[in-house]
């Protein structure tokens, strides 16, 4: 039983380490393509921060969503909570879908902690 905890512990450490050092090699000025246009990587750590502050209901729906939904589920509620609204030009990449599902986990995981 020890041995399981502490192995439990390690990965738990381990995994902590990791999201504490993902946003270090981040470019606050990568292009992520979303469904209503370009947004840098910034702009959408703004836009999440900016709607804990305000106290947003889709904020809570997002961070729920970045870990158990679709990716579709994901983009349409980043969408509705930058509020961009600028209609529909591309259907996001894949890479970008990734990248904007880790800024959102990484700023949900931050807001907890």
């Amino acid at each position: 039983m020890r041995r399981s905890t502490a192995l439990l512990v390690f990965v738990l450490i381990l995994t902590l380490s990791a999201l504490a050092c993902s946003g270090d090699n981040d470019d606050p000025n990568r292009v992520l393509n979303l469904k209503n246009g370009p947004i840098t990587e910034e702009q959408l750590r703004a836009g999440i921060r900016t709607a804990f502050v305000e106290g947003r209901d889709v904020l809570d729906l997002l961070c729920r969503a970045s870990d158990f939904s679709d990716d579709e589920t994901v983009m349409d509620l980043t969408e509705e909570l930058l509020v961009q609204g600028r209609g529909a030009t591309v259907e996001p990449g894949p890479d970008d879908v990734e990248r904007v599902t880790e800024v959102i986990r990484e700023e949900c995981f931050r807001r907890s902690a």
